[in-house]
């Protein structure tokens, strides 16, 4: 048996729930191609975790005997980056200075260094209110 991980297992059940949601159609687990107890050990786990909002019965021996997904959590979309992590301003400056080092054009990387500085000199609060502000705008949330 493979190795259990995040990228085999519970990502591709949050991006399942998350394209059934853009779909409008009920969560189907059984394409996902997992075996059905690795699956309701992981949904479980997710739903238990808050990932993923649903329901599970657990008899009193411990067995699983139902498992309902409803929908994802804001925990699942930051999970699967549909929405901005808890630190939207150092997500944007841990982009910002991954584009500086794989930039090869000097001026541009001189532009991008600038605006790095100048993030960093506005204050963090004030610079992660802006960037749900222009997120919500630009996702229609406001």
């Amino acid at each position: 048996m493979a190795e259990r991980t995040l990228e085999t297992i519970e990502r591709p059940i949050l991006e399942a729930v998350r394209a059934a949601e853009i779909e409008s159609r009920d969560f189907e687990p059984s394409g996902l191609g997992l075996d059905p107890s690795v699956y309701v050990t992981a949904a479980r786990s997710l739903i238990e975790d808050g990932f993923i909002d649903g329901r599970v019965t657990v008899s009193g021996s411990g067995i699983v005997v139902s498992l309902m997904v409803d929908r994802l959590s804001g925990k699942g979309r930051r999970a699967i980056q549909q929405w901005p992590g808890d630190d939207a301003f150092e997500e944007l400056v841990a982009i910002i200075r991954d584009r500086i080092a794989r930039e090869d054009d000097p001026g541009l990387k001189r532009k991008l260094q600038h605006l790095l500085d100048s993030l960093q000199d506005v204050n963090k609060v004030v610079a992660a209110g802006m960037i749900v502000q222009l997120l919500a705008s630009a996702t229609h949330l406001r």
